[in-house]
């Protein structure tokens, strides 16, 4: 199966294919233990009830974390890298750049029956 029709997979990971849906795939390198990847533990774990206890917000300055250890606003943080940094568009420029976007959806390519779901014609015939 070629990447274009990977969508129509069954499992969306080689290392477990009883991971059908993306929300439980995409925990997968942060909880699994097979193989380790991130190492943060079961769900449930004191990681998960940080992440969901810290009220953040994340605005075009950068984080700001309310309360907790990791309290401030991330714009003022003095290891925050001076390479990254916003820029300003025009409004031409912000047009040239969505266009540039969309341009990444090819729809010749999405409508290609070469690379349509694989088991339409299986499911046809079981009707």
């Amino acid at each position: 199966m070629s990447l274009v029709n990977v969508a129509y997979a069954s499992a969306l990971t080689w290392g477990d294919r009883t991971k059908t849906r993306l929300e439980d795939q995409a925990l997968v390198p942060m909880f699994g233990d097979h193989p380790v990847e991130l190492g943060l533990g079961p769900p449930g774990t004191a990681m998960l009830a940080r992440l969901r206890s810290v009220d953040v917000y994340c605005g075009h300055r950068g984080r700001t974390v309310a309360d907790g250890p990791d309290r401030g606003v991330g714009h003022d943080n003095p290891n925050k890298s001076p390479i990254v940094k916003g820029f300003p568009l025009t409004a031409e420029q912000k047009a040239d750049l969505i266009a540039f976007l969309n341009a990444l959806t090819d729809n010749d390519l999405l409508n290609d029956t070469r690379f349509a779901n694989p088991w339409t014609a299986q499911l046809e015939e079981a009707r």
